[in-house]
């Protein structure tokens, strides 16, 4: 009886143990164990950015604006509403965006239609903007991708579709946006799935090691979808209710045969 209950107790105490997470693997942006230590980072620690700019592909949405102090120059060259106080939101965007078609063009008011597509932003506005100056004087040209969207997926606190109303965005930046991971999220196992006209690309990253900040997966493409991994013990865990449970049936079980033997 005595080896039966310090079995019991080695079964309590492995369960508990199993049940913890290391701090390693719960901390972001780490330097190796052989490389820098956590707590001496330097100021002088840099790493190369490879932010690879996106290129517009067919069927992405652009908004083009052509401002011009004439307002009657405005209504020509733009077909939206001049009005300061009109709502916008996602479906106004929408509507009142340029479809990139088939032939990787978009077709704008006078100027007529506009070949696009495996340009960047800034290439696209400078275009437009010298198009635009052969008809107006004093014009500014601004356009933006409205149809940036990320998903995330996984053990995300809040998984889902998210919008991007800005240029560029980092994987960290998104997770925080989710609100983080959840506390069975594998840091170390993150897969970025990346497609474009000529297929899909992923990438594996690591959000412990530092050295993440000079992948080129760490700046989030438009489309690229986030899937966070459980931990391997996500399921142990699950079940610990259930160990627990059972143990207490055996624990109790031991005892009435202790209180029988006595």
């Amino acid at each position: 009886m005595f080896k039966f209950k310090k079995i019991l107790y080695l079964i309590v105490l492995l369960i508990s143990v199993s049940s913890c997470t290391q701090y390693k693997k719960i901390v972001y942006l780490q330097h190796k164990e052989n490389e820098v230590n956590q707590d001496t980072l330097q100021e002088s620690d840099f790493f190369i950015k490879k932010n690879i700019d996106y290129r517009i592909q067919k069927n992405d949405i652009l908004y083009v604006k052509v401002l011009n102090p004439d307002r009657n120059n405005f209504a020509l060259f733009n077909q939206e509403s001049s009005s300061v106080n009109r709502l916008q939101n996602e479906v106004s965007l929408y509507l009142e965006g340029y479809k990139v078609d088939e032939h990787g063009e978009i077709a704008m008011p006078v100027i007529g239609k506009v070949k696009v597509s495996g340009m960047t932003i800034q290439e696209i506005q400078d275009k437009i903007q010298k198009l635009v100056d052969g008809y107006l004087n004093n014009s500014t040209v601004i356009v933006k991708l409205i149809s940036f969207k990320i998903t995330l997926i996984g053990e995300i606190s809040r998984p889902g579709v998210y919008n991007i109303y800005k240029n560029k965005i980092t994987v960290l930046q998104a997770i925080g946006k989710a609100g983080d991971m959840t506390d069975y999220g594998d840091r170390k196992n993150i897969l970025v799935v990346r497609s474009d006209d000529t297929g899909t690309k992923t990438y594996k990253i690591d959000l412990t090691n530092i050295e993440i900040l000079s992948s080129e997966a760490y700046y989030l493409m438009p489309g690229d979808i986030v899937y966070v991994q459980p931990i391997k013990a996500k399921t142990f865990r699950t079940n610990i209710p259930t160990y627990s449970l059972f143990l207490s049936i055996l624990t109790t079980f031991v005892l009435l045969l202790n209180y029988i033997k006595y």
